[in-house]
């Protein structure tokens, strides 16, 4: 699995810029022959987050609905499962 380390203010600047979303820019990123190790990192070099992008477009559209429904459940007090 090839590893890819990405600048967090960078990239969300660089998405910003282009608007585009950060699921849009996954699925250019997607490479067929092999999943990828994304590591987003602060501006002192730390790990902040990270994402394995799978080798189809389908496959992080799904993880982006996955994600969405997630983060709305995080945001909604009260709310279990």
């Amino acid at each position: 699995m090839k590893t890819i380390e990405i600048q967090a203010k960078a990239f969300f600047e660089l998405i910003k810029s282009r608007e585009v979303s950060m699921w849009s820019m996954f699925e250019e990123m997607v490479n067929p022959e092999e999943e990828q190790l994304v590591i987003f990192l602060d501006e002192e070099l730390k790990e902040i987050a990270h994402y394995v992008l799978p080798k189809t477009i389908e496959q992080v559209k799904e993880d982006q609905k996955i994600f969405a429904q997630s983060f709305k459940e995080k945001l909604q007090p009260g709310s279990e499962r």
